[in-house]
């Protein structure tokens, strides 16, 4: 079944027009993570971080395909796409309950815990899943527990009324394990 991890994205030119960047997830015959598609796309740094994020875990990703569905224009700021990477890696697992996600936060792989930072221009990103309008279906929304606060709490209740589920995360882990994963990773 394919799956999905949407990724909000902000253009740096003179116009800050956001977007989603779509990662699909489909299964693979093959063992661990193909990422071959991604690579005429621009981010190749993102994939190098990612494989490196991928061989620090104990618990390994089921066999995926991931492709992007969504071509950017001007992609400058590529903030999250680590993060969006590493989860449409593990939407696969047969434990997870998500058929569409939506992720926005740093992996800081500096620190062995893999905490999740903000990321910059997260308002503007939450405009961008606002515009996407009410969804049909739940669709978890992951980000840093660092911006669940009174400043942003306004804006982030506008997404409840979409049917956006608000899941705030200190670290990598946790969103893992809300896919099911046992803890410990």
């Amino acid at each position: 079944m394919r799956k999905f991890v949407w990724v909000p994205v902000i253009n740096l030119g003179r116009k800050n027009q956001g977007q989603f960047l779509e990662i699909m997830s489909e299964p693979a015959r093959l063992g661990g993570v193909n990422m071959d598609t991604l690579k005429n796309s621009g981010l190749n740094k993102n994939i190098t971080a990612t494989e490196a994020i991928l061989k620090r875990l104990a618990q390994q990703p089921e066999n995926t395909n991931l492709y992007l569905t969504s071509f950017l224009i001007n992609l400058s700021n590529t903030q999250g796409i680590n993060l969006g990477l590493v989860l449409a890696s593990f939407i696969q697992t047969p434990s997870c309950p998500y058929q569409k996600i939506i992720v926005a936060g740093q992996v800081d792989v500096a620190q062995p815990s893999l905490p999740i930072t903000a990321s910059n221009h997260f308002d503007e990103k939450v405009e961008i899943i606002i515009k996407s309008g009410k969804q049909p279906k739940p669709i978890p929304f992951f980000f840093s527990r660092t911006l669940f606060n009174e400043k942003h709490a306004p804006l982030l209740s506008k997404l409840l009324a979409l049917n956006i589920v608000l899941k705030p995360i200190d670290n990598l882990m946790e969103a893992l394990s809300d896919f099911g994963l046992p803890p410990g990773n």
